[in-house]
């Protein structure tokens, strides 16, 4: 049986929202409120999918995953029987909206950029032909927002080729949200204990300067109450494997930049050996074509 009526009736019918539950279940504000009041409705009360009235009842929950192969089928089930729980409704009118519509391309107002990130877990087997579906784990995407000033310090300052110049500590260190994965643990610059990112003009052709890169980052979050680690810790490294740009040296501005990492990650204890693998990927474009 097909699953199309049932995600229809859902897309025309929820508002989705997506919250950062370390962050939403402590802020002070009607937002943490409203957000605690449906938690303490729920009994495994931790991550998952809650359907819930503008009023704060739930009406229906999702918190569990015992199967990759159902997880899809109930996942579908459990928001259908919110669905009907809420009774019936109008498909809502909704206008298509872009909620980032500068990550990985163009500049913001204010002359910066916001870097698109997307990194996942390299499979034990690595990247076998026969892999089973649980072992590929899920891509974790995110954002590197960085001033004007910030973004300017990824060009070069002269473009002769072969001239190198290093990108300052400061600024380098905005890079630690590719040192998540899986989950979104590494949340402050400061997080990072070493970091390292310089640049070279290769080439210079047609006015278009194309560029290098080469460091590494490594950073270490100590667990909060909150995540339920208090005194536990986990760590990311990664090193940049593959840095590339183009800069239009008559207009000074940056073309596209693409940076590709490798990288080991040790989870909290008991889950911090062996260091799982992954793999991380920064992109950027000026332009849509």
């Amino acid at each position: 049986m097909s699953n199309e009526p049932v995600i229809r009736r859902i897309s025309e019918s929820f508002v989705p929202v997506a919250l950062n539950l370390y962050k939403i279940r402590e802020v002070k504000d009607a937002a943490g409120e409203f957000f605690r009041a449906v938690y303490k409705q729920t009994p495994n009360r931790y991550q998952g999918l809650w359907i819930v009235s503008a009023e704060g009842k739930v009406l229906a929950s999702h918190q569990q995953m015992n199967d990759y192969r159902d997880w899809s089928k109930n996942v579908l089930a459990d928001l259908d029987r919110g669905l009907r729980a809420f009774g019936p409704v109008k498909p809502r009118k909704a206008k298509h909206t872009e909620p980032l519509p500068n990550r990985g391309l163009g500049l913001r107002k204010d002359g910066g950029v916001t870097l698109a990130v997307a990194n996942k877990f390299v499979p034990p087997r690595g990247p076998a032909a026969d892999l089973r579906r649980d072992e590929i784990s899920a891509t974790t995407l995110d954002s590197i927002p960085l001033t004007a000033s910030e973004w300017a310090q990824l060009s070069p300052p002269k473009t002769a080729p072969g001239s190198h110049w290093t990108v300052a500590e400061a600024t380098s260190r905005n890079f630690f949200p590719l040192l998540n994965v899986g989950e979104r643990y590494f949340r402050h610059a400061k997080e990072v204990t070493a970091v390292e990112l310089a640049g070279k003009v290769e080439r210079v052709d047609g006015g278009i300067a194309y560029l290098s890169y080469h460091g590494d980052i490594t950073g270490i979050h100590a667990g909060t109450q909150s995540e339920g680690k208090a005194g536990n810790e986990c760590r990311s490294k990664a090193k940049l494997i593959a840095g590339t740009a183009a800069y239009d040296t008559k207009a000074l501005k940056m073309l596209s930049l693409t940076l590709v990492f490798e990288g080991l990650h040790n989870g909290f204890r008991p889950y911090d050996e062996p260091a799982g693998k992954f793999g991380a990927v920064v992109e950027w474009r000026l332009t849509a074509k």
